[in-house]
């Protein structure tokens, strides 16, 4: 899939994963920047990544699906970003999560819930997407004047859902211990 406000950043998570984080890492909140969740029926409390920006080394680190901690290059850490800041854009959907849903045959859709730090007020802002798809875009009810998913929305899920590649609920040698970790953080004020 080609992205269109981020063509350069497709294939980031492999990208990472050839500079893993050796370093001890003790994820902290002020140090989070974004965090991307997936709902569904089999994992309803799903983790997909947490980007930090480590200011005492200037390192830009992720933790995956799999709970790898990796590093991001700047040009990755600064586009993931730029587009995850856009989302905060957005008009609010009235929705419960603040999601906005596209038109599926099906039910019971995954959501990619989307949380970004707001740079004015610090806090966690949610924006999420129920059935998200490469191909269908339209919305099963409007969001003020957006007939279909915008196109930042499109590309962020496409994008962060690559830190799920290689990663099955419930099998591998995920690190539950470093996305306990990460969620342990997270406020419950997320608004």
């Amino acid at each position: 899939m080609a992205y269109s406000l981020s063509p350069s950043l497709k294939g980031w998570h492999a990208r990472a994963l050839e500079t893993p984080y050796t370093d001890p890492f003790a994820p902290a909140a002020e140090n989070l920047v974004f965090v991307a969740l997936q709902n569904t029926p089999v994992t309803p409390e799903g983790f997909t990544l947490a980007i930090f920006k480590q200011e005492t080394d200037n390192k830009n680190i992720i933790v995956d699906a799999q709970g790898r901690t990796l590093l991001l290059s700047e040009n990755d850490y600064s586009g993931l970003v730029t587009i995850a800041l856009k989302t905060l854009d957005l008009p609010p959907t009235g929705n419960f999560r603040n999601m906005w849903v596209v038109d599926q045959p099906t039910t019971s859709q995954p959501i990619d819930r989307l949380l970004v730090k707001d740079p004015d007020s610090g806090k966690l802002k949610q924006t999420s997407v129920q059935g998200w798809s490469e191909t269908r875009r339209t919305l099963r009810q409007p969001v003020g004047d957006y007939t279909e998913l915008p196109q930042v929305l499109v590309d962020l899920v496409g994008l962060v859902r690559e830190a799920r590649e290689g990663f099955v609920p419930g099998l591998g040698k995920p690190d539950p211990e470093m996305v306990t970790k990460v969620k342990a953080i997270l406020p419950d004020d997320i608004e």
